[in-house]
C-alpha cells in the first residue's frame, strides 16, 4: 500500500479560488465543495493555500476601528490574498503515498496539493483520504489489492496458480472458522497463507 501512486486516492481537479477572490467566495465554495482546504491558483498554478481556520480568522475585526465589520460584511470585505498561506508544502505528482504520510506526519497542515512541474495544480490529498486508505486496506486487503491496480492490470485475468492458492486459503479459512478446533486448523492456516502470499508476491500484486 505505502508504494501506490498519490493519484490512486487523490481528488483531481479540486475546487479553487483566485487571489483575488473574497473571503465571503471561498466560504461559499467550501460549503458547496464540502471540504476545509482551497487551493489558490492563478491560471493554474498554485500560489496559495486556504483553510477553514484561515477564515475563522478572517472574522476578527481589525482592532481600533471606529465602526468595525463583522459578519459575512467583514468577509466580503478580505481578500483570499489576505489571509491564505503561502507557505506551500506540495506532492508531485508521481509521489507514494508513504510520501503523503511523511509529508503529513510533520503537523500543521492536513491537506497537500498536487502538483506538476512548474507547480501546475492536478489535485489534492487530505489526511481523511489517507485514513480511507487505510482502513479499506485493512477492511478488504484482497478487494483493495485488486482495485488500486491500474486499470489495465485489474483487467489482465489472475494466473492459475494464483486463483489455486486463494482457493486453497478460502478453504482453509472456512474449516478454521467452523471446524470448532482452531487449534489443529491452525497450522494449515498459516501454511495456505503462505502459499498464497508468494503467489500474490510473484505477480507484484500489493496487498
Amino acid at each position: 500500500m505505502k508504494d501506490q501512486p498519490i493519484r490512486r486516492i487523490m481528488t483531481p481537479d479540486p475546487v479553487t479560488v483566485t487571489p483575488a477572490d473574497t473571503a465571503a467566495a471561498a466560504f461559499a465554495a467550501m460549503r458547496t465543495a464540502r471540504c476545509h482546504h482551497l487551493p489558490v491558483t492563478e491560471n493554474g498554478i498554485l500560489v496559495g493555500m486556504l483553510g477553514s481556520a484561515d477564515l475563522v480568522k478572517a472574522l476578527i475585526p481589525p482592532a481600533h476601528h471606529e465602526d468595525p465589520l463583522t459578519g459575512q460584511a467583514l468577509l466580503q470585505a478580505r481578500r483570499v490574498d489576505s489571509i491564505m498561506s503561502r507557505r506551500l508544502i506540495t506532492l508531485p505528482q508521481q509521489s507514494s503515498m508513504l510520501d503523503a504520510v511523511t509529508a503529513l506526519a510533520q503537523g500543521g497542515f492536513h491537506a497537500l496539493p498536487v502538483v506538476a512541474p512548474g507547480n501546475v495544480l492536478v489535485g489534492i490529498v487530505t489526511s481523511t483520504d489517507l485514513i480511507d486508505a487505510l482502513h479499506d486496506a485493512l477492511v478488504h486487503p484482497l478487494a483493495d489489492a485488486r482495485q488500486l491496480l491500474d486499470p489495465a492490470e485489474q483487467a489482465a485475468p489472475p494466473s492459475p496458480q494464483a486463483d489455486a492458492a486463494l482457493h486453497e486459503l478460502y478453504r482453509a479459512v472456512g474449516h478454521y472458522l467452523h471446524s470448532g478446533r482452531g487449534d489443529l486448523e491452525h497450522g494449515r492456516l498459516l501454511a495456505t497463507w503462505g502459499r498464497a502470499r508468494e503467489h500474490l508476491e510473484s505477480r507484484n500484486t500489493p496487498f
